[in-house]
């Protein structure tokens, strides 16, 4: 997890949905009549307790994932899963993003999953690469502005190497 705060709101919404799961099951073990509209009722109170424990499940294993220990590796300028990077997507002005899992990630930081059509792009790219990459609209091009750790400025490193 990138922050505590994170994985508070995600263990906050998991548990919601075991109180919610819970009023499902006591009002799918009341008694019913045996007309249609009952039994479709029924069958609606079935769904949503399939549904939420489906969200249970991906938070539980998106809490899980993000727990385990990653070894620190330090960025040598490529991309790769949990590098900050700046991209152009063409207006001249550069936004931060992470690549990484959404779970990882906290609320107000810009994601890109490695799984993404631009992620999957921009895996082992490095600064100054123009990668294209394909979306529902048609193909679209970024360019790469800097690259770096998690928790460096993507462009710390032009700037120490123009100070020098």
């Amino acid at each position: 997890m990138r922050s505590d705060q994170t994985r508070a709101r995600l263990e906050a919404e998991l548990g919601a949905l075991a109180a919610e799961r819970s009023r499902l099951l006591w009002l799918a073990a009341a008694p019913d009549g045996r007309d249609a509209a009952d039994q479709a009722e029924r069958a609606l109170r079935e769904f949503d307790i399939d549904q939420v424990d489906m969200r249970m499940r991906r938070l539980g294993d998106r809490l899980r994932a993000a727990s385990k220990p990653r070894p620190a590796v330090k960025n040598d300028g490529t991309v790769r899963e949990g590098a900050v990077v700046l991209l152009d997507f063409g207006d001249g002005d550069a936004e931060r993003y992470v690549v990484g899992s959404l779970a990882e990630l906290d609320e107000d930081v810009n994601a890109v999953t490695p799984t993404s059509p631009l992620g999957r792009a921009l895996l082992g790219t490095a600064r100054g690469s123009t990668v294209r990459y394909r979306t529902p609209a048609g193909e679209r091009s970024v360019v790469v502005v800097g690259v770096g750790d998690s928790a460096e400025d993507p462009l710390a490193r032009d700037r120490e190497s123009l100070a020098s």
